[in-house]
């Protein structure tokens, strides 16, 4: 039955194209959404294991709709659409839940699936989801007080074979502005990349030290955006992305603990603004 598996995973991992931006997709990365919004998004085959997780996140959802549905102690609205027309482009998002609990609060709610191992390491909501929701609470359904929250749910074990517990996060939305802002940014690199080819920088990685045993020092790591590993242009002969090629980079070795560097740094100021007295 290779054709019933492979419909299921044509269907499943079929590249999004509506002639909608989309704030769940994006807002968050404006090199990605330039070339998709103008080449679209590559069909290419897939395995399993890339498959199972989006079904996995969609039966999660709807399962979870249907018994909320049926709790009559729970106002619930689930998959409310959000349209915006009045941007240079048109922008789209789908609200995962509206609801008002047994304590007469209203909040509205996003569920994101995780792996285990993911959700061990987290200790606050991931930056791009609070963007996403920020602008779902801007531009969707105004409600006074409402408020705002993401509910992690873990799709597998931790590294350690165990599961953790689903994680909640009430949100403190961005300010309008800041959703605005961002919003600008990506209408405006679509506008140039599509007038002269040019493409956002990627997203901006992060740096930190590590301990090298071995040789005894200090040293100091750049490592990629985390989005580098899923570019969906990665693998690809004609890569129009090209940011999943960066490399992790060594910045700096040093021959002792930075923190205690820093330390006696400041240490040696004080002693100094001291004997100036």
């Amino acid at each position: 039955m290779k054709s019933l598996i492979d419909t299921i995973k044509w269907e499943v991992n079929s590249p999004r194209s509506d002639g909608y931006l989309h704030f769940s997709t994006d807002l968050q990365n404006p090199r990605h959404t330039c070339i998709s919004w103008v080449h679209g998004y590559p069909m290419v085959d897939r395995p399993w294991m890339n498959t199972f997780p989006l079904l996995q996140g969609t039966a999660i959802h709807e399962y979870i709709h249907t018994v909320m549905h049926n709790n009559e102690d729970w106002n619930y609205v689930s998959e409310q659409p959000i349209v915006v027309d009045d941007r240079e482009y048109p922008w789209r998002g789908t609200v995962d839940a509206y609801l008002d609990n047994p304590d007469g609060e209203t909040w509205l709610i996003d569920y994101k699936t995780a792996s285990g191992v993911s959700l061990s390491f987290m200790n606050e909501p991931k930056p791009e989801h609070v963007l996403q929701v920020s602008a779902y609470y801007h531009y969707g359904i105004s409600v006074p007080n409402m408020r705002v929250g993401i509910l992690y749910l873990p799709s597998s074990p931790d590294y350690k074979r165990r599961w953790e517990e689903p994680r909640f996060y009430e949100i403190a939305p961005l300010r309008r502005a800041e959703v605005v802002s961002q919003i600008v940014e990506v209408e405006t690199a679509i506008d140039l990349y599509e007038h002269t080819g040019e493409l956002p920088d990627p997203l901006e990685g992060e740096t930190s030290w590590k301990h090298n045993k071995r040789n005894k020092n200090w040293e100091l790591w750049y490592k990629p955006h985390y989005s580098s590993m899923f570019c969906p242009w990665r693998g690809l002969e004609n890569d129009p992305c090209g940011c999943s090629t960066q490399k992790p980079e060594l910045m700096e070795v040093v021959d002792i603990d930075p923190i205690e560097q820093a330390a006696m740094i400041i240490k040696n100021e004080e002693e100094n603004d001291d004997d100036s007295v």
